[in-house]
C-alpha cells in the first residue's frame, strides 16, 4: 500500500514538474514574440520619424526656396541631409522585413500594409526631393498632393 501511495505521489511529482516546464517554455516563447512585436513597432516608429523629418524639412526648404531664401550651398546641404533620412527610414524597414515573419496571419497582413504603406511614401518623399533638386516645381505640388 505505501509503495502505491509512493509511486502515485511520484507520478504526480513529475506531472507537476513536466506542466512547470511546459509553462515556462511557453511563458518563453509569448515574452520573445512580445519582444520581436516591440522591436518591429519600435523599428517601424523610427522609420516613421525619419520620414516624417524628411518631409518636413522638404516642405520647409521647399517653400522657402520658392521665395528665394536657400542659398545654392544651402540647398546641397538640404538635400543631402534629406536623403540621409530617407535613406536611414529604408534601413529601418529593411531590419523590419529581415525579423523572422510573424506566426499569425493577421498580424503579418497588418505588417505588410505598414511597410508597405511606409515604402511607397518613402519613395514619394525620393520623388519630390529630386523634383526639388530640379526646381520642378509642378511634379513637386502633384506628388504632394496625390
Amino acid at each position: 500500500m505505501i509503495a502505491v501511495t509512493l509511486s502515485c505521489f511520484a507520478l504526480f511529482l513529475v506531472i507537476v514538474a513536466g506542466l512547470g516546464y511546459r509553462g515556462t517554455i511557453l511563458g518563453s516563447q509569448a515574452l520573445e514574440d512580445r519582444t520581436r512585436t516591440g522591436t518591429r513597432i519600435d523599428l517601424l516608429r523610427q522609420a516613421d520619424t525619419f520620414r516624417l523629418r524628411g518631409m518636413t524639412r522638404l516642405e520647409v526648404f521647399y517653400k522657402m526656396s520658392l521665395v528665394g531664401q536657400i542659398p545654392p550651398t544651402e540647398r546641397q546641404q538640404q538635400q543631402a541631409d534629406i536623403e540621409d533620412r530617407i535613406s536611414q527610414a529604408r534601413k529601418f524597414l529593411a531590419d523590419v522585413q529581415a525579423m523572422r515573419p510573424i506566426a499569425k496571419e493577421e498580424g503579418r497582413k497588418l505588417l505588410d500594409k505598414a511597410v508597405t504603406s511606409l515604402a511607397e511614401s518613402l519613395d514619394i518623399l525620393a520623388q519630390q526631393l529630386e523634383a526639388w533638386a530640379k526646381r520642378d516645381t509642378e511634379t513637386f505640388d502633384r506628388l504632394e498632393y496625390d
